[in-house]
């Protein structure tokens, strides 16, 4: 899957990216509760396409703009400790 990202997705299209980080107390808890932390991040990621696309209009595109999330969850810290 990152193979076909890199090789024929990624270097195709502009890229932007994004970063969400949320505050270390409530990393276990998300750690835990997966349907919450996705709820979140569905959150996050409809917020930043709704912006690209008022954005996109607001510059005269026609049709709608669309967008292509790729989320990666880091659950490490750069040393390669588990974070919570």
């Amino acid at each position: 899957m990152a193979a076909n990202l890199i090789d024929d997705v990624l270097f195709e299209v502009a890229l932007r990216q994004w970063v969400l980080t949320f505050p270390f107390p409530w990393r276990r808890r998300f750690a835990q509760d997966r349907a919450l932390f996705g709820a979140l991040t569905r959150i996050f990621v409809d917020s930043l396409e709704r912006f690209y696309s008022e954005h996109a209009v607001r510059r005269g595109a026609r049709g709608a703009a669309r967008t292509g999330p790729v989320t990666v969850v880091q659950r490490t810290s750069s040393d390669l400790r588990l974070e919570f």
